[in-house]
């Protein structure tokens, strides 16, 4: 069954009713392949005097947050790229600067990125 934050709110007290209504709503969040995927599934093991759908539904989909890292590699090689062309970096853009040794704050940032 999916897991709830009980610190958000007490889940003995959901009825049936609301579990219904929860399957339904997790059901919403997928891809029409991925609700495509839950059907076939519950299909080939079940029937809905068996199991009905929004139970399945409420059993079988995890809810998740994943925050996109970001590519450390794909960073490096683009501050790597500035580094040869000789770009400076203020807070907000690279930009060309002259007088300045971009190699040496280029370096401090790799040298973050890589911890």
């Amino acid at each position: 069954m999916a897991k709830f934050n009980e610190e958000i709110f007490d889940v003995n007290a959901l009825t049936e009713k609301d579990l219904s209504y929860i399957g339904v709503y997790l059901q919403a969040l997928l891809t029409k392949e991925e609700l495509n995927k839950l059907k076939q599934d519950w299909k080939s093991i079940s029937s809905f005097e068996t199991i009905p759908l929004w139970k399945f539904a409420l059993d079988n989909i995890d809810v998740s947050y994943h925050k996109e890292e970001i590519n450390k590699e794909k960073l490096i090689d683009y501050l790597e790229e500035k580094r040869r062309i000789g770009m400076a970096i203020n807070e907000t853009s690279l930009f060309p600067c002259e007088g300045f040794q971009p190699a040496i704050l280029i370096d401090e940032i790799e040298e973050f990125i890589r911890k």
